[in-house]
């Protein structure tokens, strides 16, 4: 279960750490087709189990995810401001004291996603129930999504990845009490 926590916060990591250019360039459709299942049958579904995991939560389990919370969206701010592109296109001058503090964020986010580890034992059960249920939703959604034009940009994440990191017990967790604005765009300098 460790490897899968440190595996999602790196996956978390990586999204964050790398040029956020999805705004400056046009959907494709096959991109655009995948949006609009997501949005009507596997984010639905997906946020009914997060308000279930929600409801067992303690005032104590909601502080420490909105810790964890305050403590990756800090690490994605530094991370953004040292790799997207600046206003005007261009990107940012690293330093090389920039550059070590890029290759410490990887360990940053390992040591935050360990603090989920003791929620992540406490909630096990209910979380293997809720991978349970979903298992065959999961398939439906993956075969649905198969029969969409193929996706072209091989950079983007498949399917398959983008639902299973989804369903991954630590994101389930994360986004069961999200508090804190953990919004993806460049952050003001």
């Amino acid at each position: 279960m460790k490897s899968s926590i440190v595996l999602c916060g790196l996956l978390i990591l990586l999204s964050w750490a790398t040029p956020q250019l999805a705004h400056t360039q046009a959907l494709t459709p096959a991109q655009q087709a995948r949006i609009a299942y997501y949005r009507l049958h596997v984010t639905p579904t997906i946020g009914q189990q997060r308000r279930r995991l929600e409801q067992v939560l303690s005032l104590s389990d909601k502080q420490l995810l909105d810790s964890i919370h305050v403590q990756l969206y800090a690490i994605r701010r530094r991370a953004s401001l040292l790799r997207d592109p600046l206003p005007d296109g261009s990107q940012p001058i690293v330093s090389e004291t920039d550059q070590q503090q890029l290759q410490q964020l990887p360990q940053q986010v390992k040591q935050a996603m360990t603090r989920l580890d003791p929620l992540l034992t406490k909630h096990y059960a209910l979380l293997a129930d809720i991978a349970q249920q979903l298992a065959a939703e999961k398939a439906f959604w993956l075969v649905k999504l198969g029969k969409l034009p193929p996706l072209t940009d091989k950079s983007l994440a498949t399917d398959q990845q983008l639902i299973n990191h989804q369903l991954s017990p630590a994101v389930l967790l994360l986004s069961a009490a999200p508090s804190v604005n953990t919004t993806t765009k460049r952050p003001s300098r």
